[in-house]
């Protein structure tokens, strides 16, 4: 309704249209119409081509398309609380991070933290745990930018699961699909794949 709207608009208040032109208008005018639905009966009695015609059009167009806008936003936020639902848990916190091991040594899952470290490195951060007795134990943590301190951040959710596809395109490229990165990311694209 938008492009047939602005291609009426182009013509709306001119008087001086060609033959194409004026039949440019015509489709347009026409496509408004059709597409206004039961919203064109604001335009019954009406002349085409007249001021009450033209003024009943905008206004009937017009609240068509604020109503579009307003549906869209509607949607747009019952879907970020969707998102921010399946990836984050006020009591567990993140449903979308992993933690890559700094101790294993498999051959393939040295190569796939490699891949991860290249692809992902927005979203890798160092994270410390007490492992007790004194001892830390150091891991990556993938996860959205900041995701601890803004969960509520849903752009860098959809970033985040760009960057895992791009991941696990790599991983596939290198075969290096029997380690638990691969397993994580694939997990990861499960619950981000609803949404994106």
């Amino acid at each position: 309704m938008k492009a047939a709207y602005i291609e009426y608009e182009k013509y709306a208040n001119r008087t001086d249209l060609t033959e194409s032109e004026e039949a440019s208008f015509k489709t347009a005018l026409d496509k408004v119409t059709s597409a206004l639905g039961d919203k064109a009966v604001a335009l019954e009695g009406l002349t085409q081509g007249t001021k009450d015609y033209t003024e009943a059009l905008d206004g009937a167009i017009k609240k068509e398309l604020e109503e579009a806008q307003l549906a869209a936003k509607e949607k747009r936020v019952a879907a970020e609380k969707k998102l921010q639902s399946e990836t984050w848990s006020g009591w567990d916190g993140s449903k979308i991070s992993y933690n890559i091991q700094d101790a294993w040594t498999d051959e393939e899952y040295v190569k796939a933290k490699e891949a991860a470290q290249k692809i992902a490195s927005d979203y890798l951060r160092e994270k410390v745990s007490s492992v007790g007795h004194g001892l830390a134990a150091t891991e990556l943590v993938l996860e959205p930018v900041d995701w601890n301190v803004d969960h509520s951040n849903m752009d860098a959710v959809v970033d985040y699961y760009y960057t895992l596809l791009d991941l696990k395109a790599e991983l596939l490229r290198q075969d290096l699909t029997g380690n638990e990165i691969y397993d994580a990311v694939i997990e990861k694209d499960r619950i981000a794949q609803r949404f994106c």
